[in-house]
């Protein structure tokens, strides 16, 4: 019985992992595809189609949950829900009519490898210094104090994800033109001041709110990490301010020094790692990631050596220090948090934002056309 028991839960583990196995695979075709959309400057589609698929997994999750469903039930409905995305998007990219070869020539194979290298070394990097913090905090002072910092960083790590369908939107834009062309800088400089913008809503409210938020979306433990979301909060605008050169330096056939300055960030955060967290714990790992932030950013916009960038940035930074200071302030007059968000977010941030010109007259249009959603 003992054999038989065994001999199953080793049929189950293949099977799983043969399901999961297929769902990588297919959500990779996917994934090429949904390239091939934005490549064209189509962004609307994929991006449907990753959210009804995600959607799609994650109500069908809930009833399988509710059902008593095994492991084996929540693999086979992620391969079932990546299968109809990847076939809307082939059916809707004008492929030529003649057969694809199954294995590519292994020069062209090689050649795409040697300049897709560096993109892919620098993203492991960012993955590696973003990450890193935990296991150097878990390492040096236990799972007490990586408990305490989990809680600020998924949010802030779920916020710097936001502007990704805008800023794969603009690469081929800043792609299809020479480097220092007029046009491209103009694309650039707006791509960046509408994420400063963004950038900065997002850090005035968890600088000033850290507590409230915490408390509102992970219950009354977290409180106590307030300072390390206030911390990291300010990784967002720098983040936001990066992305845009960054995506410059890929545009422009400038991949390796796109990695060197990924490198340059996992490097500094593993040695302020080093030195912050054993005396600061969590706080020490928050301060990590925002000084590596800063370090990013100062690197990224010399490498891209666009003029104007800087003053633009001041510029931006303007409203939400603004936005930042009203907060604090009504929050110690006593306002209710409803009211002075909603006071704060919805009158003063874009009032200030348009006094100090961070704001403009066709940004939502700009937006909306980058995105496909309106016509160029």
């Amino acid at each position: 019985q003992l054999f038989l028991e065994t001999l199953g839960e080793l049929v189950r583990t293949a099977e799983l992992v043969g399901i999961l196995a297929l769902m990588q695979l297919v959500q990779g075709q996917g994934e090429l595809l949904a390239s091939a959309h934005r490549g064209r400057e189509r962004v609307v589609l994929p991006t449907a189609a990753a959210l009804a698929t995600r959607a799609g997994l994650a109500l069908s999750g809930l009833a399988a949950v509710a059902a008593g469903a095994s492991v084996t039930t929540f693999a086979l409905l992620a391969l079932a829900w990546a299968v109809p995305g990847a076939i809307v998007l082939r059916l809707r990219l004008p492929f030529p009519a003649s057969r694809p070869r199954l294995l590519p020539r292994i020069p062209a194979l090689l050649n795409i490898l040697r300049r897709a290298l560096p993109i892919g070394l620098g993203v492991l990097f960012w993955t590696v210094y973003f990450r890193m913090d935990m296991v150097v905090l878990g390492w040096l002072r236990g799972e007490v104090e990586v408990g305490r910092y989990a809680a600020p960083f998924r949010l802030v790590e779920a916020i710097l994800f936001l502007p990704a369908p805008f800023l794969v939107s603009t690469l081929p834009l800043l792609a299809r033109r020479p480097p220092g062309d007029a046009e491209a800088r103009s694309i650039f400089l707006q791509t960046q001041r509408i994420l400063g913008i963004l950038g900065g809503l997002f850090a005035a409210v968890l600088v000033a709110e850290a507590s409230g938020v915490l408390r509102a979306l992970f219950g009354s433990g977290f409180p106590a990490s307030a300072p390390g979301l206030v911390c990291l909060a300010l990784t967002i605008p720098a983040s936001f301010a990066a992305a845009p050169a960054l995506n410059l330096l890929i545009a422009e056939d400038r991949e390796r020094d796109y990695a060197r300055l990924m490198a340059a960030g996992a490097a500094g955060n593993l040695l302020l790692d080093l030195l912050l967290v054993p005396p600061l714990g969590a706080f020490g790992a928050a301060l990590a990631t925002a000084a590596t932030e800063m370090l990013v950013l100062a690197l990224a916009l010399r490498r891209a050596r666009v003029p104007g960038t800087v003053p633009l940035l001041l510029a931006v930074s303007a409203p939400w220090l603004i936005l930042t200071a009203f907060l604090l302030a009504a929050g110690a007059a006593g306002l209710a948090p409803g009211f002075r968000l909603a006071g704060g977010v919805l009158v003063v941030y874009p009032l200030s934002a348009l006094a100090t010109g961070a704001l403009r007259r066709g940004d939502a249009g700009f937006v909306l056309r980058v995105l496909g959603i309106a016509r160029r």
